[in-house]
């Protein structure tokens, strides 16, 4: 759904379609059958499995069907999420930028910016070298993106356990020295709990850094950070982060409370 902020800005709050087990256009459409329109689920964030989003980047015949099949059922999407293991930094770098070149052509034509959210792997014997060596080559790749398609799409990295990025320290040291207007960070008020920082504290902490908030990752989970997480991020006179996902229905409701709170046009419509 789209959301108004005081300042005038859009907000996005997608929800999340787990659609990694389709393999072809029609598998999504059938999925999206089975939820049935609902204009609390008009903005969605895919999950597209490798092999399937490396079909879609390969075939403009096929994004232009699945964009034009999403926007004749009343769904938009801004944001993909790459949410599967990899055995090499090579085919986690294919894959994020496979999403990329799909989600350029996914954007609704009033939208100027996408993301996409991953975790970083930890591989080789030295992974914070070639993690920024990988994520260097991503941002070229993405601003190649944007000169043959004019869509933005930037990266989104999430912290999570067992990956190179566990802490917004982690973060800071990573993607301090990468191109932050390709690449910043995926907030989860629920990583955030875990490992027992602020919401405030994590934004001064990038905000020192010059990494920008790409996007949130909400559940309803952690409630207490996350109304933290979203006061800070939306409560001054400008958004910090445009782009919000519930991962479940209890998130979306959740956030849509939070967000009508702090004054965010549309966060009422049902």
């Amino acid at each position: 759904m789209r959301l108004r902020h005081p300042d005038g800005q859009t907000v996005y709050l997608a929800s999340m379609l787990p659609s990694q087990s389709e393999h072809e256009v029609r598998g999504v459409f059938a999925r999206l059958a089975e939820l049935g329109r609902d204009t609390e689920l008009a903005c969605l964030s895919l999950i597209i499995n490798p092999s399937f989003a490396s079909a879609l980047a390969g075939s403009i015949g096929m994004r232009r069907r699945l964009q034009y099949g999403l926007a004749s059922r009343g769904f938009e999407v801004v944001t993909l999420a790459s949410a599967f293991p990899h055995r090499s930094w090579r085919s986690w770098w294919t894959h994020v930028l496979d999403l990329a070149r799909v989600l350029a052509d996914l954007l609704p034509e009033d939208t100027t910016h996408g993301s996409i959210s991953t975790t970083v792997p930890a591989f080789g014997d030295d992974p914070w070298e070639s993690a920024a060596r990988e994520l260097d080559d991503l941002s070229s790749g993405l601003t190649e993106i944007a000169w043959h398609t004019g869509s933005f799409v930037r990266v989104a990295c999430e912290m999570a356990q067992d990956t190179l990025l566990e802490t917004i320290d982690d973060a800071v040291r990573l993607l301090s020295s990468v191109d932050p207007t390709r690449i910043g960070v995926c907030l989860s008020p629920d990583r955030l709990a875990i490992t027992s920082e602020s919401p405030a504290q994590a934004l001064v902490k990038l905000r020192r850094a010059h990494l920008a908030v790409v996007k949130v990752m909400l559940t309803d989970k952690t409630e207490a950070t996350t109304r933290a997480a979203l006061s800070a991020l939306l409560g001054g006179p400008h958004p910090i982060c445009d782009h919000y996902e519930a991962v479940n229905a209890g998130a979306l409701e959740s956030a849509r409370d939070e967000f009508a709170i702090l004054g965010l046009d549309g966060a009422l419509l049902r």
